[in-house]
């Protein structure tokens, strides 16, 4: 059986991931600096970043505070490599320094993105001796505190930025719920300290926002409730899928499929009741946000809405977005998500699935124009709960 983690490869790191996020506006990454500013990394702090992947979010913590203690990132896929890359624990294109070494011919890398990803190590290489890669899934982190691989109660914050879904993997069941977070959880418990904090966000896509409305006056979603907000993008995306299925029997082969609960099991998996109920049960408690919103860090090119819920129990944010952004993410995504379900499938060249993704949204695009020109924006939801005394 292929585990969730096989899809995030090097090849898909490199090429499908950190490549486009890194030299694009990200909300991926605007949304960190927001979990950032809720939970600040003080001096000599360690912290972890669950989900690291890639090491955006690692790079952005260590450029929040330099004078941190050490990040310890956690991440089950090949991926990890890249951000191993970036941290100067290894050398991607250097044989004598990794054994995933490849010459750069064998990804399809851009100059800029190079450049980029050089500029990127000079940069971090004070941090070399300040960070650490375990490459398991989260639900092993009591396993390594109980071999000594990793230290017990040594964290101060534990970050999972828009990793928190993937934690409800079941790779034995082969199933996704939101209960199957507790084994995590129960890891991350001990490797945190005394009233130590665990910082998480998710989007729409994951999180279910129920009833909540847009409460700030003058925006475009004023009155909307946020799930609607969102929810565009999954009538699109179900769309897609459709044309994306009609596309493949035609160009590949009439008997292929996708099954769509295979790729949407993560719609709506949390809300506050659950989120709450199972950290308590697991000695964590929400924390009652009191920020001062004006100080929230300016996002780059992206216009946001933020709000704290009715509750105060998290931050909302909404990245306002025009749908043809969703080219980007079915595209970028698309290989990752659908391609992976059958061997037929994973057979197919990258070039050729682009290309096949590409007239697959045309199609879309072209069928759904209604769709495309109401008003939408990526939500996030961003949590802090502290460790509580059992």
């Amino acid at each position: 059986m292929a585990k969730t983690w096989d899809k995030f490869n090097l090849t898909w790191g490199l090429e499908e991931y950190d490549q486009k996020f890194s030299l694009k506006k990200n909300l991926y990454a605007e949304s960190c600096k927001f979990a950032l500013w809720l939970a600040s990394i003080k001096e000599k702090e360690t912290i972890a970043d669950i989900g690291s992947g890639t090491g955006i979010s690692t790079v952005l913590m260590a450029d929040s505070n330099p004078n941190l203690e050490k990040i310890i990132c956690i991440d089950p896929g090949e991926a990890i490599e890249v951000a191993k890359h970036k941290f100067n624990h290894i050398n991607l294109f250097d044989k004598s320094t990794s054994d995933k070494t490849a010459s750069k011919s064998r990804f399809n890398l851009s100059q800029e993105y190079l450049i980029h990803l050089e500029e990127n190590r000079e940069r971090m290489l004070p941090f070399k001796d300040k960070t650490v890669f375990h490459n398991i899934p989260s639900q092993e982190i009591s396993d390594y505190i109980n071999k000594g691989i990793i230290q017990a109660d040594s964290a101060h914050k534990i970050y999972c930025m828009s990793s928190f879904h993937w934690l409800a993997n079941d790779e034995v069941k082969e199933e996704t719920k939101a209960e199957h977070v507790v084994s995590s959880l129960r890891g991350f418990y001990s490797l945190l300290r005394n009233t130590g904090k665990l910082v998480f966000n998710e989007s729409g896509l994951q999180f279910d926002f129920g009833d909540e409305t847009i409460t700030n006056s003058g925006s475009v979603f004023h009155n909307m409730t946020i799930n609607s907000i969102h929810f565009l993008q999954q009538e699109f995306h179900s769309r897609f899928l459709d044309n994306l299925v009609n596309t493949l029997r035609k160009k590949v082969s009439t008997q292929i499929n996708i099954d769509p609960t295979k790729i949407d099991d993560y719609h709506h998996l949390f809300n506050e009741r659950n989120l709450t109920y199972l950290l308590t049960k697991e000695g964590f408690e929400l924390e009652k946000i009191r920020k001062d919103l004006t100080s929230l860090p300016q996002t780059k090119g992206i216009e946001s809405i933020n709000q704290f819920s009715d509750t105060n129990n998290c931050l909302v944010s909404i990245f306002r977005e025009e749908p043809q952004e969703w080219q980007r993410m079915v595209v970028t995504g698309g290989n990752m998500r659908y391609f992976n379900q059958s061997e037929e499938l994973r057979n197919i060249p990258v070039p050729e699935r682009t290309k096949l993704l590409q007239e697959a949204y045309d199609i879309t695009a072209r069928k759904h124009e209604n769709i495309m020109h109401r008003p939408y924006g990526e939500t996030f939801a961003t949590f802090v709960a502290e460790k509580t005394a059992r």
